[in-house]
């Protein structure tokens, strides 16, 4: 879908006034308006987790700087509409038909779309526990735990850098054991530099497929040179010097330790300070990861611990 529109308008003019079409004219000029660009909803992809459905937004352009609202979901719930920086939303499990309308907001330009989804899986297989852990640098371990395990085919091990987009990057035999509970382990010997997302699919022998809930690990961020955070602990201002050089624009993510937005920044001066002043009275005590990225995507993350 075309994203930039550009509308030519002839406008035809004597001394300033605008003629009547039948009337002759002796200049005409021709001018070009940029409309900006529109935040299209390509997808909406449903996970269902144990007792949540993940509810995630997949814009056509993933570089543009949207707002996302959940407008209505059906069946309902309190707390509607609900609007955030990420694009992904927590809905209860109903294991039965749901829907919800989706709206994107970007520099006042608006689409609205619906989705739907159904949560009862229809795989006897249910994924009990999916765990991943950076075991040395750039490799992680991912294990899952599954039960009932009948007529499965394979599990393919998926990856993503931003919990939009996944790829497969693996692929395990089940074994069909009469055991209650099995153990499924890979090794990822290609982790990304920050935040790697994971996430389990089962295959049926008849291609029907279901997904387990999406687990992360951060890579490389122990000993991040070029991204500093003081004092850490902190019990309130937390100081950030990034050491990009010469940007002028860069986007600040605070997340939990199981990485929801908590908050989110927006730099967009002439100048960006080389070192960053966030409050952390409004955050309780636990740990924090701070992501740094820059309009070419480049990111840089760090962990942050706050005190009372």
């Amino acid at each position: 879908m075309i994203q930039h529109k550009v509308i030519k308008m002839i406008v035809m003019l004597i001394s300033g006034y605008l003629l009547n079409p039948l009337v002759a004219y002796s200049q005409l000029y021709s001018t070009e308006l940029t409309i900006e660009e529109i935040p299209y909803i390509s997808t909406i992809d449903a996970e269902c987790l144990d007792d949540t459905a993940r509810i995630t937004v997949i814009p056509e352009n993933t570089s543009l700087l949207i707002e996302y609202t959940l407008l209505n979901a059906n069946p309902p719930f309190p707390g509607l509409p609900i609007s955030n920086m990420t694009g992904i939303f927590l809905i209860p499990n109903l294991n039965t038909f749901q829907s919800v309308l989706i709206a994107t907001n970007y520099l006042n330009c608006m689409d609205i779309k619906s989705g739907s989804f159904i949560c009862n899986s229809q795989l006897p297989l249910q994924i009990l526990n999916v765990y991943a852990k950076v075991i040395d640098e750039d490799i992680a371990e991912i294990v899952w735990e599954v039960t009932e395990e009948r007529n499965i085919k394979q599990y393919h091990v998926e990856k993503s850098r931003d919990v939009y987009s996944f790829e497969s990057i693996g692929i395990l035999p089940a074994s069909n054991t009469n055991l209650s509970n099995v153990y499924y382990r890979f090794i990822d010997h290609n982790l990304y530099n920050g935040i790697n997302y994971f996430r389990i699919k089962s295959e049926d022998a008849e291609g029907t497929f279901s997904y387990s809930k999406v687990v992360s690990v951060i890579n490389n961020d122990q000993n991040n040179d070029d991204l500093i955070v003081y004092p850490n602990p902190t019990a309130g201002k937390l100081f950030v010097e990034h050491f990009y050089t010469g940007v002028k624009y860069l986007d600040v993510i605070i997340l939990s330790s199981i990485y929801d937005v908590i908050k989110h920044y927006t730099f967009n001066d002439a100048t960006v300070p080389s070192i960053l002043e966030l409050s952390t009275d409004d955050l309780s005590p636990g740990m924090y990861i701070l992501k740094l990225s820059d309009k070419n995507g480049n990111e840089k993350i760090a962990k942050f611990f706050k005190i009372n």
